[in-house]
Formats: C-alpha cells, structure tokens, sequence
C-alpha cells in the first residue's frame, strides 16, 4: 500500500511539474546578434511565447548599455493596449533601461511580437541588450509565469574606409555659420608620402584626360585624311585640265 501511495504521489509531482514548465512563458530579442556601423540604427523585436498558456499582460524590462547604444524609439505592437503610468513605461537613455508594459484584449496563448525597439549605435564596441528578470507575463488568474529571460549581442563597428569623412569648419564673413566640407583628401595627405601623394594625384589626372587625349589624336588624324583627300582630288582634277 505504501509503495502505491508513494508511486501515486511521484506521478502526480511529474504532472505538477511538468504544468508549472507548460505555463511559464518566454520573451526574447530577435534577432539575437546583429551587426551595425557606429552611427546607423538598428531594430530589435521583442517577442512573447506563453508556450501555450493564456496570458493578459506583459511588462517587459530591458537593460543595454547607455554608453554604446540610445533608443530612437519603441513602436508597440498592434491589438496591445499600452500602460503609460509611471514605474510602467519609461525610456532612460541616461541610465540604459528600457520598460514597456501592455495587455492583450481576450489573451494570447502563442507566440506574439511584443514591440520593435529602434537604437542607434553611438560608437565601436560590443552592446549586449537583455531582458531582465523583472519582467512580467500575467496569466488569467493573475499569476506571474515569466520564465528566463533572453538577450541580443550587436557588434557595433567603425565606418568603412570608403565612407565620406567630414568635417566642420567656419566660413570666413558668415558670422554663427558653418559650411561643411567633405576632406577626401585629408586622408590621403595624412597618410601618404609626398611622392605616394604626387603619383596619385598626377596618376587622377592622367586618367581623367585620357580619354581627352585620345580623342583630340583620332580627330586630328580625320581632318589630315580630309586634307589630303581633298589635296589628292585637286591634283586628279588639274591633271585632266593638262591633258
């Protein structure tokens, strides 16, 4: 007897368990690495699985590093009902939080997308967002069902070398106004010898007049041809005259 009660009691721990993982619900960062140029946006969006379970209402509590990243802006998905109330929804580029909370008219029992956070990459390094454990996933009866929390890795790095480099300088008589001017030639000069910096600027000029050149030889060789066609045919006629 005592070993059925004991083997009762183990099956009903299993259901238990395996209820409690049946109801906990996910919320992730897709994509979860991204690669971005300093100074370029990039989107993250927030999702939430309630692995089957019925859930209401969702906050969502994210951290990222304030040094690295700014939010632009959330966009809150469709059908959600935000909550704006104070300690509910704040955007604190200062200190790197991120807190969204909303709720979900009838429930949502799949998975839904949350929200699309937009950031714009300040400057290189390495920008891990995550979602932190004060995140919230309501059930029906209230219950908080947030299981685990997820995060999302962008590489943030250095504009290419090809990229325009510009900078700022004073217009002389233009009192309180700048006129910016691109220096492609600031990089060349900075990093190149005189004789590099000489074979390349001479090099651009041979190339651009190239084609200057060739054509001015082919229509000089036209009007020689014409010339002595002509020259020719005078000759042929005066000859005929003599004769």
């Amino acid at each position: 007897m005592k070993k059925y009660i004991i083997s009762i009691f183990a099956v009903l721990l299993g259901i238990f368990m395996t209820s409690s993982a049946i109801a906990s619900t996910n919320i992730a960062l897709v994509p979860n690495t991204a690669n971005v140029i300093a100074g370029q946006k990039v989107e993250l969006v927030v999702y939430a699985n309630s692995n089957g379970s019925r859930n209401g209402t969702v906050k969502v509590d994210i951290s990222y590093p304030a040094d690295l990243l700014s939010v632009s802006s959330f966009t809150q998905s469709p059908i959600w009902m935000s909550n704006t109330e104070s300690g509910y929804d704040l955007i604190d580029n200062t200190n790197g939080t991120i807190i969204k909370t909303a709720g979900y008219p009838r429930g949502f029992s799949s998975i839904v997308p949350f929200g699309t956070i937009t950031f714009t990459a300040k400057k290189v390094g390495v920008a891990t967002v995550k979602i932190t454990n004060d995140s919230l996933a309501l059930d029906a009866s209230g219950k908080n069902v947030f299981s685990g929390n997820s995060e999302s890795i962008i590489d943030i790095t250095a504009r290419a070398v090809a990229d325009v480099i510009t900078t700022s300088t004073t217009t002389p008589g233009l009192t309180g106004q700048e006129a910016t001017v691109g220096s492609a030639l600031d990089g060349i000069i900075g990093t190149s010898t005189d004789d590099n910096l000489t074979a390349s600027v001479f090099g651009s000029i041979m190339n651009a007049n190239l084609w200057y050149v060739i054509g001015g030889l082919l229509l000089l060789a036209i009007i020689l041809w014409i010339l002595f066609w002509i020259k020719r045919r005078k000759d042929e006629e005066e000859n005929n005259i003599n004769k």
